[in-house]
């Protein structure tokens, strides 16, 4: 059996190098852990700037979306307080209709209590004129008033004058009486123009003189011209009214003062 010879202990200036505890990593894993945390830190600093502009991205986001609800907010308002406004208008105008109605009710009544006030008064007024008037009377009555005629003295002298009635005078040719020969003097002087003329011609009194004209009593200066075509020679009314009433034996109608007998109606109707 053999003997081992006992060891001598190491001593701590031996060059072997001293023996590492079992589980710290290898170099190979530092390695790897360090080049791991590097890649982490770079993927940390490329992330910062990222993160930086979303949170600024957000806040802008944040701060225009409260500054379009602060629009929204006020636009409400604004619609608010434009119906508040419009519903003030519609009021007024109804309060001014209505104060209007009433100032025009009170001045009414008004007016009517001053009609009344002024229908009173008159009539009080009409009263003491009637009563004073009647103790008027009676203090100084008035003497009794002569009977008087409102008709003119010359009236009846006149009415019995323009019915004077006259004797038809009738056509030496025919026999016949006009039909609108006047039946009194006032017919006469209602006779026109154009019923002057028919008779004129309806008696012969015509230019150039008719073997008829010269046989009536008191032949007359004609103012119808009948040489081939009637024509008027004019003259007026009063002329040719005149004529006719002499015509027919009438006092009063002969010519102006001044014109011979014929010669003066000659001119008349020549012009």
């Amino acid at each position: 059996m053999s003997t081992s010879e006992p060891q001598s202990p190491q001593s701590p200036h031996s060059p072997h190098p001293p023996e590492l505890p079992n589980g710290l990593p290898s170099g190979d894993s530092i390695d790897r852990m360090l080049e791991h945390s590097q890649r982490q830190s770079e993927i940390r600093l490329g992330q910062i700037p990222h993160l930086e502009h979303e949170q600024k991205h957000e806040q802008e986001q944040n701060h225009y979306t409260h500054i379009s609800q602060n629009i929204q907010t006020q636009e409400t308002l604004q619609d608010q307080i434009t119906r508040s406004l419009l519903r003030l208008e519609e009021h007024r105008l109804a309060i001014h209709q209505h104060t209007t109605n009433l100032e025009q009710e009170l001045h009414y009544h008004h007016q009517q209590d001053q009609d009344d006030l002024d229908e009173a008064r008159r009539r009080r007024f009409l009263r003491a004129l009637r009563t004073r008037r009647a103790q008027r009377r009676t203090l100084f009555p008035k003497p009794p008033a002569k009977k008087t005629s409102n008709i003119h003295p010359t009236f009846k002298n006149t009415i019995a004058y323009f019915s004077h009635r006259l004797h038809p005078l009738v056509s030496v040719s025919t026999g016949l009486t006009h039909p609108d020969f006047p039946k009194t003097i006032l017919s006469l002087h209602l006779l026109t123009e154009a019923q002057l003329n028919s008779l004129a011609l309806h008696y012969h009194q015509v230019y150039p003189p008719m073997p008829e004209t010269y046989q009536y009593p008191l032949p007359i200066t004609p103012w119808m011209v009948a040489n081939g075509y009637l024509r008027d020679m004019g003259g007026g009314v009063a002329m040719k009214r005149r004529r006719f009433g002499r015509f027919i034996g009438l006092r009063g109608c002969e010519s102006p003062v001044g014109n011979a007998e014929g010669g003066g109606d000659r001119k008349e109707w020549m012009g």
